[in-house]
């Protein structure tokens, strides 16, 4: 019996991880709208295919106009700023176009709710 629990208890974790990702490829590959908590910033978040040279990366970028704000290394993604006056979701989408590009998608900032007394 206990034996039988663990299975069902598994097979439960795991349905309940494959949900989002049937969601994702049911919106196409498609990023949402901003959720609730969150505003946009004038920052993008790029991940490049792997085996991108930097030189490739350097160009893509300059080309867009983006400015290196950081790296997170531990995901493998850049943050780069959009120029003043340049629209984000434009730039994004002309990224998403580069066969080098991973991904690229905005940075959002989460703001966490106030306690209400």
């Amino acid at each position: 019996m206990r034996f039988h629990s663990f299975i069902l208890v598994m097979a439960g974790s795991f349905f309940l991880h494959l949900a989002p990702c049937q969601q994702s490829a049911e919106r196409g590959g498609s990023r949402s709208p901003a959720p609730e908590n969150s505003t946009q910033t004038q920052e993008i978040l790029v991940k490049f295919k792997a085996g991108v040279p930097d030189d490739s990366v350097s160009t893509l970028a300059a080309a867009a106009g983006l400015q290196h704000v950081r790296d997170l290394k531990a995901i493998g993604v850049r943050v780069y700023r959009v120029p003043p006056g340049s629209d984000a979701q434009q730039v994004i989408k002309k990224l998403q176009a580069d066969p080098n590009v991973e991904y690229a998608e905005p940075n959002y900032e989460y703001k966490i709710p106030e306690k209400q007394n």
